[in-house]
């Protein structure tokens, strides 16, 4: 209710910021380590891995540097940011080694991300695996600024992208738009998809 918190990191357990409250976290990471940010508190990382998590809502505001393998939750007039989405390790030897970041934008949440991104890890048997970053908007607004490998999935309301070089923009419903396409694809198969015409004009004559 109006403090201020830090820690170095939240490796389990969670951490819930309210009413006013502002906490600051260098690192949420792993399966069980989660930042809740609602009722107006704010809450800034500087990276989400092994499974963590930061859900925002209820007006609450949250953002983190980068995510790689771990989820930001926006929703219910939550708004979100983050930096860089690509991929990263689960933590898990065994099973599952790479996984992909998520900003997931529902219920009316609002997220933005600079960069969305494809990253190749190298896992704990050597391997390069190479995942996509992605944002997935239910319903709400999702904006990206740079989508270079990445993968924003409109499934319902808004979803925009500045710059698509590399990666997806898929509109299942919807609408997706994108200002400058000079490479990646745009895939409309229900709802309502657009880029930018001057571009297309550009795109053809050269």
């Amino acid at each position: 209710n109006g403090g201020t918190a830090s820690a170095t990191m939240i490796s389990s357990g969670t951490q819930n910021v309210n009413k006013g409250g502002v906490a600051t976290d260098t690192v949420i990471s792993g399966l069980f380590a989660a930042q809740n940010i609602a009722n107006g508190g704010s809450g800034l990382a500087t990276s989400i891995a092994l499974g963590g998590e930061q859900n925002i809502s209820g007006g609450g505001y949250g953002s983190v540097a980068t995510i790689d393998y771990g989820t930001q939750n926006i929703s219910s007039g939550g708004v979100g940011s983050a930096g860089t989405i690509g991929a990263g390790l689960t933590g898990d030897s065994t099973g599952l080694q790479v996984l992909n970041g998520v900003q997931v934008i529902y219920s009316g949440g609002t997220g933005t991300v600079t960069n969305l991104i494809a990253s190749a890890v190298t896992d704990y048997d050597g391997t390069v695996e190479t995942m996509h970053g992605m944002q997935i908007i239910e319903s709400g607004v999702g904006n990206v600024t740079t989508l270079n490998g990445g993968e924003q999935l409109v499934s319902g309301g808004t979803g925009t992208v500045a710059v698509l070089s590399d990666g997806w923009q898929l509109v299942n419903s919807g609408t997706g738009s994108v200002a400058t396409m000079s490479g990646g694809t745009q895939l409309v198969s229900s709802g309502m998809g657009s880029v930018d015409s001057t571009l297309i004009r550009e795109l053809l004559n050269n």
